[in-house]
């Protein structure tokens, strides 16, 4: 399975399947070029450095890349804020389905006393929500758990977009659980194809960038998977609570959750899903 933040899991069996396709010069060549200093994420790792050592062009093994994954598993994360995270070992993660966030939104206003002062507009709040059907029918996981805790922060933070679209960012939402993120073990054959050659430039960009660099650090990427179907609960395999999350809507800085844990923490007793 690969891991984007354990290189291990994935640059062997890179170095083996790309062997083919790399000419006479090839990871020696990338070996002795010397340290670069170019970001992690400029294209010229794969466009101008790697091309040095392929003897077909590098936009092709990409593509062929692409396709080769289709049969592996990467490890990928769901950012939401809950009170129980077991909920999602049993369950499965769900789409975004606006019907359902609708009545949702609607039984928190209604039953539960911290969202009293929304009852007076809470129709009208939901009637000019800006994010009603922006994802309908999607399911966002993203490869690189740093990346929702340092730039996407929000959805641990106040949970569902579309939520804060109706209630914005309130200190009733924080309240509601605790930042969690989820661990899925994604099947790519259940990625699109886009997706798939988006993860594979990425390999390939930090595979060139090991072999010239020799880099003790993992880069943080925003590269995610859109999924248009629901992830059931067996590629669900677990969940963490992070210490700290920036919070991207109201300012820049850092929200702390020392000793953080959920209900499936405690092991607390759970009514019915």
């Amino acid at each position: 399975m690969i891991d984007w933040k354990d290189p291990s899991t994935w640059v062997p069996a890179f170095s083996r399947w790309v062997s083919p396709y790399l000419n006479d010069r090839g990871i020696r060549h990338l070996n002795a070029l010397g340290p670069k200093r170019l970001h992690w994420d400029d294209p010229d790792w794969r466009t101008r450095i790697a091309q040095q050592a392929f003897r077909i062009d590098v936009e092709e093994v990409g593509t062929r890349l692409g396709s080769a994954l289709k049969p592996a598993f990467v490890e990928t994360h769901h950012g939401c804020l809950t009170a129980d995270a077991g909920t999602y070992l049993r369950l499965g993660l769900l789409r975004n389905d606006p019907d359902r966030l609708e009545e949702e939104v609607r039984r928190m206003v209604r039953e539960e006393d911290a969202f009293a002062r929304f009852r007076p507009d809470i129709e009208a709040r939901i009637a000019r929500n800006p994010h009603r059907n922006g994802d309908a029918g999607r399911l966002y996981l993203a490869l690189d758990d740093r990346a929702l805790v340092e730039k996407a922060g929000h959805y641990l933070i106040y949970g569902s977009e579309w939520v804060v679209g109706v209630l914005g960012a309130c200190e009733e939402l924080r309240g509601r659980g605790t930042p969690t993120l989820v661990k899925v073990r994604l099947p790519l054959s259940a990625a699109s194809e886009y997706d798939r050659r988006e993860l594979a430039e990425a390999l390939l960009q930090e595979w060139t960038r090991i072999k010239v660099n020799r880099p003790n650090d993992v880069p943080v990427t925003t590269l995610d998977f859109i999924l248009r179907a629901d992830v059931p609960p067996a590629w669900v395999t677990g969940h963490s609570h992070p210490e700290r999350v920036r919070d991207t809507l109201l300012h820049l800085g850092f929200r702390h959750y020392p000793d953080a844990a959920c209900r499936e923490c405690r092991q607390e007793p759970r009514p019915p899903d």
